[in-house]
């Protein structure tokens, strides 16, 4: 995974190996490290935090889980079950605020709805970010 800051925006791009094949994954930075149960990496980060999300309760409102506040990597890997995806948002990350990782969901694509804007199923795959 790489993550490159300029001009006031980021570029994040996953290369995966070894999932199913010919199959889509959506992947989303989170605001934790990964741990021992998915539920430990918390929820998706958001640069502008949804005020009425917390610990048990995500973010499922549109105006926040989206793709332009939260970073969405949905992909979809090839035979051998490889995959790429990258995603630019309009922001940059800042010391003490920066997503710790990136998990892989069991959903082929992240819900856009309301109610369930955001939701991608459960956590099949956690990487834990370096600290900067």
């Amino acid at each position: 995974m790489t993550i490159t800051e300029e001009d006031g925006s980021t570029v994040v791009a996953l290369d995966v190996e070894g999932l199913m094949p010919d199959r889509g994954y959506a992947a989303h930075l989170h605001v934790k490290p990964c741990g021992a149960t998915g539920a430990d990496a918390g929820p998706h980060f958001q640069n502008t935090p949804d005020p009425a999300a917390g610990p048990d309760r995500p973010s499922t409102d549109p105006a926040y889980a989206n793709p332009e506040n939260e970073v969405w990597l949905d992909l979809h890997t090839d035979a051998d079950g490889n995959g790429h995806a990258e995603a630019e948002v309009p922001f940059t990350f800042v010391p003490n605020r920066s997503p710790r990782s990136v998990v892989v969901h069991e959903a082929e694509l992240t819900a856009t709805h309301a109610g369930h804007a955001g939701t991608a199923g459960a956590r099949a795959a956690c990487l834990t970010l370096p600290t900067s």
